[in-house]
C-alpha cells in the first residue's frame, strides 16, 4: 500500500502512515465532518474508553446495522446503484456517489440502518471489540434458521465474543474502496 512505509524502530507488524498520502484528500475546516480513518484498533478502543463508551461487539454491530429483520444492507435488501445512492463504496466513481474518498458522516441518509445509524455500509471499515474467528459463522455454531430468527427477534441470543486468542480483530461495514459485496 502506498500510504504505508516501514520503520525499523517500530514494533513488529506496526506501520507508520505517510501523511503526504492524506494531504490530497484532507483540507482543514473542509473535511472535518468526515469519519476518522487510519485508526488502529487500540486507538479506537482507547478513544471509546476515554469518552466513557466501548466499541461494539460484532453481534451488537450487526444488530445496529441490520435490525431485527436481518436485512442484507442497513437500508434493506436492494443493492445501491447510480439511481439509489445509499452508501459510499467502489461503484462507478464519480457518477454513483460523487465522492472519490470518504464521504461526510451525514451523507446517504437514505442508507441509514433501522436505528438511524449512518454509514454502516461503505465509507470506512469499523472496528468491533471481538477477536476474529474464521469459524464464528460456521453452521455448527448456529441453531436452525427459524430458531435463530426467533432468538434475534426477542434479543435472547448469546453475544459470541469470538476467540480469546489471536491478533486479528473484527471489522465491519466495508469502505469507500470496497465492492458492494464487502459492504454487506
Amino acid at each position: 500500500n502506498h500510504c504505508l512505509k516501514s520503520n525499523a524502530c517500530m514494533l513488529p507488524g506496526a506501520v507508520q502512515l505517510d501523511v503526504n498520502y492524506f494531504k490530497e484528500y484532507w483540507a482543514p475546516n473542509v473535511n472535518d465532518n468526515h469519519p476518522a480513518r487510519a485508526v488502529s484498533f487500540y486507538e479506537a478502543w482507547y478513544y471509546c474508553r476515554w469518552v466513557g463508551k466501548d466499541l461494539p461487539t460484532e453481534a451488537e454491530w450487526e444488530y445496529a446495522a441490520k435490525g431485527q429483520d436481518c436485512r442484507m444492507y442497513p437500508w434493506g435488501n436492494t443493492e445501491p446503484d447510480s439511481q439509489r445512492l445509499l452508501c459510499n463504496y467502489a461503484g462507478d466513481k464519480p457518477t454513483e456517489d460523487t465522492f472519490h474518498y470518504t464521504a461526510p458522516v451525514s451523507a446517504f441518509a437514505a442508507g441509514r440502518s433501522p436505528y438511524g445509524c449512518y454509514n454502516m455500509a461503505g465509507n470506512v471499515w469499523e472496528w468491533c471489540k471481538d477477536q476474529y474467528d474464521a469459524t464464528q459463522y460456521s453452521v455448527a455454531n448456529f441453531p436452525p434458521r427459524p430458531a435463530r430468527q426467533r432468538m434475534e427477534a426477542i434479543r435472547e441470543y448469546n453475544d459470541p465474543k469470538g476467540t480469546p486468542f489471536g491478533d486479528l480483530r473484527v471489522i465491519r461495514g466495508g469502505s469507500y474502496t470496497s465492492d458492494i459485496a464487502d459492504c454487506r
